[in-house]
């Protein structure tokens, strides 16, 4: 094999080994970034059945924060925060160091 020969070759590897690695990593990315998404999804159920003993529900369809039938408009339960514009009544949760609800503001 002539040396102009064997760098066209080494080239084309190197070529073929690049271009695989543009088309892996975006697909190692999203595999990751959706488990993790799932993580989150599953702590926000958790934390709903959790709000759920204070009498504060997630209401899918109009997509928001209930406390007595009043729209929540805004709730701090470190590190979330969800906020909205047409609310009323604004809920604080305090948490213990062992993630327990400990404190549950209304105003």
């Amino acid at each position: 094999m002539t040396r102009k020969r064997r760098n066209v070759v080494i080239a084309g590897i190197v070529f073929f080994g690049f271009a695989w690695m543009l088309y892996l990593i975006p697909s190692l990315y999203n595999s990751a970034h959706m488990t993790g998404g799932n993580e989150v999804e599953v702590m926000f159920q958790e934390r709903l059945l959790e709000y759920v003993e204070f009498g504060l529900y997630f209401d899918d369809e109009l997509s928001g924060f209930f406390y007595n039938e009043q729209r929540v408009k805004r709730l701090v339960d470190a590190p979330s925060l969800f906020q909205y514009d047409d609310g009323i009544v604004e809920v604080k949760i305090s948490r213990d160091s062992e993630g327990n609800i400990s404190d549950f503001i209304v105003n």
